[in-house]
């Protein structure tokens, strides 16, 4: 199986759940996974807004997905979000994610959310690979 075979059910990409935002991830030449999609507006928390936990694990797919697409399996260790405009519904967004740096079984990632060419949200993270020399928590 290839690593993005390990992800089929995620909620954001995930190609078997049927819940899911069905989210398709692509590698751009520049190395970072890029997609466009659109939140329905039942993923409001607040009328007309998306609701934040939805934003965040977009952010965190687009992360997962810029090691995943490399053929590299890690798991998010921790995630900062930064909500910077209302992110609304019915609206296209486009999410890149990039891997910034490594050390050991440690990925530093970025990611961010567009809707209209304007930044909406960002994130940055730290995956680790398991089975790699440094991957104990």
């Amino acid at each position: 199986m290839d690593s993005k075979g390990l992800h089929r059910e995620c909620f954001v990409c995930g190609d078997q759940n049927s819940c899911g935002l069905g989210v398709c991830f692509e590698l751009s030449p520049e190395g970072m996974a890029v997609a466009r999609f659109v939140f329905p507006a039942h993923m409001c928390g607040y009328p007309g807004r998306v609701q934040g936990g939805m934003v965040s694990a977009v952010l965190d797919s687009a992360m997962a997905n810029a090691l995943l697409l490399r053929g590299i399996v890690a798991y998010t260790a921790r995630l900062e979000v930064r909500f910077l405009k209302p992110v609304l519904p019915d609206v296209e967004c486009r999410v890149i994610g990039a891997a910034t740096q490594q050390k050991l079984s440690l990925h530093s990632l970025e990611a961010k959310l567009f809707q209209d060419n304007v930044l909406v949200a960002s994130a940055t993270s730290v995956f680790f690979e398991p089975g790699l020399e440094g991957s104990d928590l």
